[in-house]
């Protein structure tokens, strides 16, 4: 109790203080996840003290953010997991298209946080279910004919999964050569893939691959739970990081996959559908950040410690503090 109202009470001192800005950048995918905390102090009595304070409360937050973080994207990785045992021990059949329509629909009903499930076999063709995000029915069957390559099939479901309409159809739908497909077949275990753009609407997205072996070690199909990043962005929106604070998640070449702004996802969805580069923000502290961090570590694949810096933005300090976290595969 008192540790909580120490918090509240040096938020509230920090804030009577004019913490200008207060950035959080996320390094996640596919390789270190790291939490940088940035703000700035226009204070110059008892600096000291406010510097270590300051430094308190970054740490404080980045922890916090960072556990969140952590329970939201094992999500994905848990039920990949609970799929393969399934498969494992016989109580789904990987060849079944039929049951397994049936079981992904009512499995992706009980996770908020994934936008689809689904299984690609050795042949490329795919099974899985969906969740909507505009319009139509909440819950959506996707598949390609026969489990093969071919047209891919989007339908509308009533409330017991059966399919209803057609509501698109794409031709040339092949499961093997799709980002999250050959992310695992590389890896030869579970991974993440990069983040990639959907095949009918072109969205960025990133997934929970999970390659699936027979008896003998032959390929026979990848698991895969995949989230919109634009649900992440709405993830990062929801962390309670100030009331100055931003979210992004980039990857380790700088460019912006997430963000709790209008600036990340959003941006690249209406423009190119590319993700945007810090390096190149329209907000220039995160340029000058994401600048900072380049010149210092050479490339942000190089941050693999906690460490709390400094910088200069237009004549003024501002802190840095940095969090790596060791890959999604770890947590895996």
């Amino acid at each position: 109790m008192l540790g909580q109202s120490f918090s509240r009470w040096l938020a509230k001192f920090l804030g009577q203080l004019s913490i200008r800005t207060y950035l959080i950048i996320l390094f996640i995918i596919p390789v270190t996840a790291t939490v940088a905390l940035i703000s700035y102090l226009s204070f110059t009595g008892g600096q000291r003290a406010v510097n270590d304070l300051a430094h308190q409360l970054q740490s404080e937050t980045a922890a916090r953010i960072d556990q969140q973080l952590r329970s939201y994207l094992e999500i994905p990785i848990l039920i990949n997991e609970l799929n393969a045992d399934n498969i494992r021990t016989g109580l789904i059949d990987p060849e079944d298209a039929a049951q397994l329509e049936t079981y992904f629909w009512h499995q992706i009903q009980q996770f908020d946080k994934v936008s689809y499930v689904y299984l690609g076999n050795n042949l490329g063709g795919l099974v899985g279910a969906g969740r909507v995000r505009e319009g139509g029915s909440q819950f959506t069957i996707e598949v390609t004919d026969d489990f093969k390559p071919g047209a891919f099939e989007i339908y509308a479901t009533d409330d017991q999964g059966q399919r209803t309409e057609l509501m698109s159809t794409a031709p040339d739908y092949d499961a093997r050569i799709r980002p999250w497909y050959m992310a695992a077949v590389q890896a030869g275990r579970p991974t993440w893939s990069d983040v990639f753009l959907e095949f009918t609407n072109h969205t960025a997205s990133v997934t929970a691959s999970y390659p699936l072996y027979d008896n003998n070690g032959a390929l026979q199909g990848v698991l895969g739970v995949e989230i919109a990043l634009a649900q992440t962005n709405t993830f990062l929106s929801s962390l309670e990081i100030g009331q100055t604070g931003q979210a992004l998640i980039i990857d380790q070449n700088g460019r912006i996959v997430a963000s709790s702004t209008d600036q990340g996802v959003a941006l690249a969805d209406r423009f190119n559908r590319q993700p945007p580069s810090a390096f190149d923000s329209q907000d220039p502290l995160v340029q000058t950040s994401a600048d900072y961090l380049s010149g210092q570590f050479g490339n942000l694949a190089n941050i693999d410690q906690s460490q709390q810096l400094q910088f200069k933005y237009e004549g003024r300090d501002y802190f840095l503090q940095i969090t790596p976290r060791m890959s999604l595969d770890w947590i895996g």
